[in-house]
């Protein structure tokens, strides 16, 4: 599994551009980074998560159990944490440096609102261009 999430990492396709949630496990396993099972998990709405380049804040919907762990993340040079639970300062969104690929763990599409995280959508059609 792990050298199949490789192989599509390499890629640059449309689908490797961005992932959310569950996929973006996925993401991190291809980057070679490591996942834990948290205790309880992130569940339901209302999640604060912090933005790190824009140092603002956002409320979002989770639902998953696993984390990216910070120390297979100081192994790797070219991915920056971007976003950040408040709660819990559980990793919950990653950029690679030399690529035009992010990933969030939480769901920005969820609505009927807030709508604190579209703009992830418009940075990811500008990433097309």
């Amino acid at each position: 599994m792990r050298r199949l999430l490789r192989d599509v990492a390499e890629n640059r396709t449309v689908g490797d551009s961005t992932t959310l949630a569950d996929p973006n496990v996925m993401r991190l396993i291809s980057e070679g980074l490591k996942t834990e099972k948290m205790f309880n998990g992130h569940r339901g709405i209302n999640h604060p998560i912090k933005n790190l380049i824009t140092g603002k804040g956002e409320i979002t919907s989770q639902n998953h159990g696993f984390v990216l762990t910070r120390e297979s993340l100081s192994e790797q040079e070219k991915i920056a944490i971007t976003h950040v639970h408040i709660n819990d300062n559980t990793i919950a969104g990653i950029a690679l440096k030399n690529r035009p690929v992010f990933s969030v763990q939480y769901h920005p599409e969820a609505s009927a609102g807030p709508h604190d995280s579209r703009y992830l959508f418009d940075q990811f059609v500008s990433s097309l261009n």
